[in-house]
């Protein structure tokens, strides 16, 4: 089964107050809640494209693939790519647990990275 899951992508780009991001952001309050609570059942388009724009990722990123006990799929199947896993990167507490000193460095990192994406 293919659901939306929010949860992860707001956690993962460090939003503590998804409601109010949304809200900022010029969504609806209604579209607000249920983004927030992840309890999506369908999107339009211009909804998608607007999601992707603001978190700058692609549908893949909120898309979540949950495959039934007896689904058995090749692990080439392109459905393995949006496959649920159960790790969720927190960068804000990766962020905060790194000592001072090494900050700089990954800021380093982090734009020769973004640089080779452009």
């Amino acid at each position: 089964m293919i659901i939306y899951n929010f949860k992860k992508l707001l956690k993962i780009k460090g939003i503590e107050r998804p409601y109010t991001y949304f809200v900022k952001a010029g969504f609806s309050a209604s579209f607000a809640t249920k983004v927030s609570n992840n309890r999506v059942r369908r999107l339009e388009l211009k909804e998608i494209e607007r999601l992707c724009l603001l978190f700058r990722c692609t549908p893949n990123d909120f898309y979540e693939w949950i495959p039934s006990n007896d689904e058995a799929l090749d692990t080439t199947h392109p459905l393995n790519k949006i496959k649920k896993s159960e790790r969720i990167v927190n960068i804000t507490k990766l962020i905060n647990d790194i000592p001072i000193n090494k900050l700089e460095e990954i800021e380093k990192l982090i734009a020769e990275n973004l640089k080779e994406d452009l």
